[in-house]
Parts: C-alpha cells; sequence; structure tokens
C-alpha cells in the first residue's frame, strides 16, 4: 500500500471477512507518508492473523516481493490496497485450483468507481470454467488472450506457492507484465471461472490512472524494459516465435514513447532501446523488421526534436 489510506480499510475488511478463514495476511507499507502506517498496526493488534512490514519505498514490484519473502503457504494470493473482493473470493479460488489439479485460479472482475459503486452491472449468468494449459499460455502470446481480458493482473488469481520458488516481480510499476510471462512458463495448467469476485477501483490519482491520461516517462521505462525481458525470456526457452511477437508488441509501446520524450534528456534509462530495434529488424519477420526500422527513424527524430524546436521558437 502507498496513500491508500482512504480505501485500506475497505479492503482489508474484505479480507478478514472471507468464507476461507485459514488465512496468512501480511500488510506491506511500501513507505507510505500518510496513515496507512499506522492503520496496519491497529489491525494487527484486532486481527492474530495479520502480520505487517514496513519498508522503504521502492514500488509496487518491492512491495509484493517483500509480501512473497515474507509468506508461508502453501498457496499466495496478492491484492492491491485500493481494491476490495468478495467474501467467497479465496473458497471459490482455492476450490477450484485443488479440485482441478492446477497451479493457477483466476476470475474476474467487476470495475468500481473511487466512492466504490459499480460502474456497470453485470449479469449473473451460471458459471463457466476454462482450463488452460501451459501450450495454451504461450498460444495466448502468439495470438491473443480473447476473452481473458484480464489476463494481465496479478491481484485477481491465487497460486501454488511454488511458482514463486526462484522468482519474483520485476518491472516497476508494470510489475505484473514484466512478470507474469515468467509465471505462465512456470504454471502447467490454469483454471478460469466467469464468477466476478475482484473490485477494481479506478481511481484518477492511481499509477494507471495517470497513465491513462498522458504520457508518464517513469511508466513508459518499465514498460519497454518489461517488454525486453520478455523477449529474453522466449529465446532462452526456446520460443522465438513468441519471442517476435514480445518484440512487435513492444513496437507500438516504443513509437508511443518516442513520439512523447526528448531521448537525450533520458538516454541513460533507455541505453537498451539501439540494441532492441537492432533485434528487430535482424527478425525473421517481415513486418517486425519494418517496425524496427520506423522506431529507428522516431528515435532519431526524438534525438533532434530539441533542435528543431528551438529553431521554431527564433
Amino acid at each position: 500500500m502507498y496513500k491508500t489510506e482512504k480505501y485500506l480499510d475497505q479492503c482489508i475488511t474484505s479480507i478478514i471477512n472471507q468464507t476461507y478463514t485459514n488465512l496468512e495476511i501480511i500488510l506491506v507499507d511500501d513507505g507510505s507518508p500518510d496513515n496507512c502506517p499506522a492503520k496496519c498496526d491497529e489491525w494487527a493488534r484486532r486481527d492474530s492473523r495479520i502480520h505487517v512490514i514496513h519498508k522503504p519505498n521502492g514500488g509496487p514490484d518491492t512491495a509484493r516481493n517483500a509480501g512473497l519473502d515474507a509468506a508461508k503457504g502453501e498457496f499466495v494470493g496478492t491484492i492491491d490496497s485500493d481494491d476490495f473482493v468478495a467474501p467467497e473470493f479465496y473458497e471459490r479460488l482455492y476450490k477450484l485450483l485443488t479440485e482441478h489439479d492446477a497451479d493457477i485460479s483466476m476470475c474476474r472482475i467487476i470495475g468500481v468507481n473511487e466512492d466504490g459503486s459499480i460502474i456497470k452491472s453485470v449479469s449473473e449468468n451460471e458459471p463457466e470454467y476454462a482450463v488452460l494449459s501451459n501450450e495454451d499460455l504461450m498460444n495466448g502470446f502468439l495470438h491473443g488472450w480473447g476473452e481473458f481480458t484480464n489476463i494481465w493482473v496479478s491481484w485477481d488469481k491465487l497460486y501454488r506457492a511454488e511458482i514463486f520458488q526462484n522468482l519474483r516481480f520485476a518491472g516497476g510499476n508494470h510489475e505484473d507484465s514484466g512478470t507474469l510471462h515468467r509465471i505462465f512458463g512456470n504454471c502447467q495448467k490454469l483454471i478460469s471461472t466467469t464468477e466476478r469476485l475482484c473490485y477494481y477501483r479506478h481511481r484518477e490519482d492511481s499509477t494507471m490512472g495517470k497513465l491513462h491520461r498522458g504520457f508518464q516517462i517513469t511508466s513508459f521505462q518499465s514498460m519497454v524494459y518489461a517488454g525486453k525481458d520478455s523477449y529474453e525470456y522466449f529465446m532462452s526457452i526456446g520460443r522465438p516465435d513468441i519471442a517476435d511477437m514480445c518484440l512487435r508488441r513492444l513496437g507500438g509501446a516504443l513509437r508511443y514513447g518516442l513520439n512523447n520524450m526528448n531521448y537525450l534528456q533520458n538516454r541513460g534509462e533507455f541505453a537498451c532501446l539501439p540494441d532492441t530495434f537492432r533485434k528487430m529488424m535482424l527478425s525473421h519477420s517481415f513486418g517486425t523488421k519494418l517496425r524496427g526500422v520506423k522506431l529507428a527513424l522516431c528515435w532519431l527524430c526524438s534525438i533532434f526534436r530539441p533542435f528543431t524546436r528551438k529553431e521554431k521558437n527564433t
């Protein structure tokens, strides 16, 4: 949690009131400057299942990792402190995971406003389930995820803890997309339900809210390195086809970023870009090659942009 004092009690209340009660609840205060640290300590005094970690601010990836380092259970989940979950969230995900002998179980989400009111009502049909094998997950990277629109978030899922035995979150503000390719690589079976058990709060001042309102250099940086890591990961496990697709998809984000930044001012944080363009231009796919050439031109424009703007001003 970081600067989420306004929503914290609702989040924690939804967890301690779960119908599945055998929980170890770890609250990670990521150096929050508001009243979150005190609230965490108060909750720990009220419920013996709660353990609190106070750490310097390091971002969502370091906060999730602090929780993983402390967790002792056979299964693990992660929830953002401005969201909340249905009372049966963990009971349903635990039952699905164990009954299907899966590594990950996943539900669908409900969007809510800042005040917690539901943005759009959804019909409550009989729950449907889908079982995805490791190959299904790999095909998702190649061809898209279809109806699994929330596949790229970590907080609507329950995992076998062994998945994280040699794995931690990375990617800064994009810690989900920066790590889930490795999580799915360790997953032999994922079970998904259409039940909506997790409430995602849309906030203007959240990381994603700020990103949707305009270009953010730190988010762009996290996105670039998340895409670079996914490429390197799939090359390392012998899937150059998926690695190439990761490069191609990264290209869209790169073009947007280069059109909104001065590369010279930020070259230290983006030293990997020339090598990324080179990899794209060496790809066996003509589409990826062409995108690499276009991005290299965008990169050159970003380098010379401050000089052309100065010329216009004079």
